[in-house]
């Protein structure tokens, strides 16, 4: 009788999960920029981290340690690049600068018109097909996902938008607390 208890205490602390720590990722964040999101949710996002503290909302994205964002994959890493390009990009930007200025005005051809146009084209993407009730958080200087979430808001009501966002906040609260 006495074995069988034994036998049954230490299954069931085996069973008991320990308290998750959080990831050394996410507690180093401090600084977040939030790209727009479907319906606003971005707003309602920021109003509540501020609300609770959890991480400090930049206007300016080179002040941030990270982005919010609701999806991911060729719009997303377009926009990533736009606001965070690789140094080797940034340095080949100076140097045309540098070249351009001891020119006259060149010939305008249209070229750059085109390419913007075509870049533009590319960028378009409705607020309709987003906001699957994802949200990703992704490092800036590693560019992972270091945290992400799924809630779906039941409609686009403001009052359900303010909700959504709270009840995310709140698990990026616990996540964050490591329970």
């Amino acid at each position: 009788m006495m074995r069988r208890f034994a036998v049954c205490l230490l299954a069931a602390v085996g069973f008991a999960a320990p308290p998750e720590a959080p990831r050394p990722e996410l507690t180093q964040v401090k600084n977040v920029y939030l790209l727009s999101m479907g319906q606003g949710l971005d707003q309602y996002l920021a109003n509540h981290m501020n609300r609770h503290g959890l991480f400090q909302v930049v206007a300016d994205p080179a002040l941030a340690d990270a982005v919010f964002t609701e999806q991911l994959g060729r719009d997303f890493e377009y926009r990533f690049k736009e606001l965070y390009p690789p140094p080797e990009q940034v340095e080949k930007e100076k140097e045309k600068e540098k070249s351009d200025e001891g020119k006259d005005a060149r010939k305008d051809d249209g070229s750059d018109a085109e390419k913007a146009l075509r870049e533009q084209t590319m960028m378009r993407s409705s607020t309709f097909s987003r906001g699957r009730g994802n949200v990703f958080l992704v490092d800036i200087k590693s560019r992972r996902v270091i945290w992400s979430h799924h809630l779906r808001p039941r409609n686009s009501s403001p009052r359900e938008l303010n909700q959504t966002a709270a009840d995310i906040v709140e698990r990026l609260g616990r996540d964050l607390q490591g329970k």
